[in-house]
């Protein structure tokens, strides 16, 4: 990671976390370089929301990894200033909720504490979103259906809704999403298959970075798997196992928001 001169200004990306090195290097350092390149004002700091993933990795590779309220602490004691907070998360929901709860909680022992915006927050981010995916799934054709799998969240699946309709308002016909949450994701893609007989189904992740647990969910040898459910029904399924933040457009999103909370401080949630 890219060590920036501290000038008072920190930069926090906020992840979930993941346990695998190598899936970690090319999803969420990915987006973590491209923030500490694009705003190289600032000093750059990590940290991730999993308590059980930090720990992981400490007892794996020795490797400490602040949650958000140590790296803020860490920060002041650091005698910074002005902080900017830009997470990770794909969509606004509970732990896009709690981040606001903990950066309004620093906001009066820094100058400014400024949170930027998850990667589906508006209508252009939609639409970048969708043409993003469309370009790195592009082989997908009126033959197949492209199944995403997102993790889901209470309030924020609103968002997954407008990402299809943007699809289908494209011509991607053959668009799904489903979630993780309460296991019901695989069972509403299979509602909507019915009556259908595509040549394929390509499974994917919608997940910045696609860890163990969630792509044994999406393409394990288990009964309940995504895959194994859908090749109970007769289909056959292609499974891809890119994260969200191996592409560069998405990160590029990231970045985007980041850099809007910096120069206006507009994001939801900003604490100034």
């Amino acid at each position: 990671m890219k060590d920036n001169k501290a000038n008072g200004k920190v930069l926090m990306a906020v992840s979930f976390g993941a346990s695998d090195p190598e899936t970690r290097r090319r999803t969420i350092e990915a987006v973590e370089n491209d923030l500490a390149d694009s705003l190289s004002e600032y000093r750059f700091v990590r940290a991730w929301t999993s308590g059980i993933i930090r720990s992981r990795v400490k007892k794996e590779e020795d490797l400490d990894i602040f949650s958000p309220e140590e790296a803020l602490d860490a920060a002041r004691r650091g005698g910074a200033e002005e902080i900017l907070i830009q997470p990770t998360m794909i969509v606004h929901g509970k732990e896009y909720d709690e981040l606001i709860k903990t950066a309004a909680s620093y906001a009066g022992m820094f100058a400014s504490v400024r949170l930027g915006k998850p990667l589906l927050s508006g209508g252009n981010d939609i639409a970048a979103v969708a043409a993003a995916l469309e370009k790195a799934y592009g082989d997908v054709d009126g033959n197949s259906v492209l199944a995403l799998m997102a993790h889901g969240s209470y309030s924020g699946n609103a968002a997954y809704d407008r990402l299809a309709e943007r699809f289908h308002d494209d011509g991607y016909r053959h668009f799904l999403i489903g979630t993780l949450e309460n296991g019901e994701g695989i069972s509403a893609i299979l509602d909507q298959l019915r009556g259908k007989r595509p040549r394929r189904i390509v499974l994917a992740p919608l997940l910045l970075s696609a860890g163990m647990h969630a792509l044994r969910d999406m393409a394990g040898d288990g009964p309940d798997s995504w895959k194994s459910r859908l090749e109970h029904e007769g289909y056959i399924v292609d499974c891809r196992f890119t994260g969200l933040g191996e592409i560069k457009a998405i990160r590029d999103i990231f970045v985007g928001h980041a850099k809007n909370a910096a120069a206006v401080g507009a994001a939801d949630g900003d604490c100034v």
